[in-house]
């Protein structure tokens, strides 16, 4: 959600933009980003629900959005993640084009870049 990696900053206005949407489509979003305190939500979105990890995030997902490309994301467990999604198609669509391939290929996600 920050607008880059090392920062606490969210008030990047096409994330919060995609994020509203997502929410007025009348889909739950649940958010993890490695830079803002759990209970903040300076942004104000209805809905949201930021989690303490990425893998509380995702837990009963349908899909997974990589807004920001934090480091630590090319070291999340994505055979974990699979496990703990809901949809059978395990899609991770990535805004910054950060991750390879390679990184969620394996644990069989579909990775779309945008």
């Amino acid at each position: 959600m920050t607008a880059k990696p090392g920062t606490d900053n969210i008030r990047d206005p096409t994330v919060v933009e995609l994020i509203n949407r997502i929410v007025r489509l009348g889909i739950k979003v649940r958010a993890y980003n490695l830079g803002i305190d759990i209970q903040q939500n300076e942004v104000n979105i209805p809905n949201l629900e930021v989690c303490d990890s990425i893998y509380s995030a995702v837990i009963s997902a349908d899909r997974i959005i990589l807004l920001t490309n934090w480091p630590d994301f090319r070291q999340t467990n994505w055979y974990l993640i699979r496990e703990l999604v809901s949809s059978n198609y395990l899609v991770v669509i990535d805004k910054r084009n950060y991750l390879d391939q390679s990184v969620t290929e394996p644990a069989k996600f579909i990775y779309k870049h945008l």
